[in-house]
């Protein structure tokens, strides 16, 4: 989310099961790149660093979806907050 925040190409691995809704529908909005296997990665770095316009959709894509879902964002940080600022008793 943060990478999408700054409009930047988002590429993550497969395993994102503690965000599972969030990246199907980055996927699903072509607002993010899942590669399978690492030697994929090379690949997909030089095909979005060859090619301006594809990194610009998902780049756009992922911005806009950020911006639609930002209550997402707000409630991870508030989240986030409350366990930094929870003392133990």
């Amino acid at each position: 989310m943060e990478a999408a925040a700054y409009s930047k190409a988002i590429i993550v691995g497969p395993y994102m099961y503690n965000f599972v809704e969030e990246t199907e529908e980055f996927l699903k909005n072509n607002a993010l790149i899942m590669c399978q296997k690492p030697e994929m990665l090379k690949n997909i770095f030089e095909k979005l660093f060859r090619s301006k316009s594809k990194r610009i959709i998902f780049e756009k894509n992922a911005k806009l979806l950020l911006d639609a879902k930002s209550s997402i964002l707000h409630q991870y940080i508030s989240n986030i907050e409350k366990h930094i600022s929870h003392k133990p008793t």
